[in-house]
């Protein structure tokens, strides 16, 4: 059903901000890089051994936020060609220190 690993954790990863609290438009984007760094510095502190990938979008009021485990023998969740998205996208991505 979702292909692979990646694809069922970026499912089940998402988190609709608009299910716990509304942002007003001109916030949006400061809110969703703020969301975005807080998650990056989490999963940096407490699964560092791991290398992450954070999808943020927002369009209007929806910001969205995903995220799922670079795994090397899976390709990444978001489609390469990332012009292809109507909403604006910004990507994270964490690479561990540990090889």
């Amino acid at each position: 059903m979702y292909g692979d690993y990646t694809g069922y954790e970026a499912f089940c990863n998402e988190i609709r901000v608009k299910d716990f609290i509304e942002i007003p438009k001109i916030n949006s984007m400061a809110f969703l890089l703020n969301a975005m760094e807080a998650l990056k510095q989490y999963l940096e502190t407490n699964f560092s051994k791991h290398s992450f990938t954070i999808i943020g979008s927002l369009e209007d009021t929806e910001i969205n936020l995903r995220f799922h485990k670079i795994r090397q023998e899976e390709e990444s969740w978001l489609s390469e060609d990332i012009d292809s998205y109507s909403e604006a996208i910004i990507v994270y991505t964490i690479i561990s220190n540990i090889l």
